[in-house]
């Protein structure tokens, strides 16, 4: 998965806001809490856990998001 955004650019409302990973029909694969605003490198880190990985896999592609707000994907 690629992420395709600055963290300057996601809302302040977002950025503590939970990872959610989401298959390219909207189907959420995974959600991941927030532990205080996110980082770039712990979004990639999170991203690239196993179980993430399998599951973007299994699904054939996926969405990233931080509460709402896209942040990257597969399809890109």
């Amino acid at each position: 998965m690629k992420l395709y955004v600055e963290m300057a650019d996601v809302p302040p409302a977002d950025i503590e806001q939970p990872l959610y990973v989401r298959d390219l029909c909207g189907r959420t694969l995974a959600e991941i809490p927030s532990t205080g605003a996110w980082t770039l490198d712990r979004l990639i880190a999170r991203l690239d856990e196993p179980r993430v990985r399998e599951c973007v896999s299994a699904a054939g592609g996926a969405d990233a998001y931080l509460g709402a707000f896209w942040i990257g994907g597969t399809e890109v």
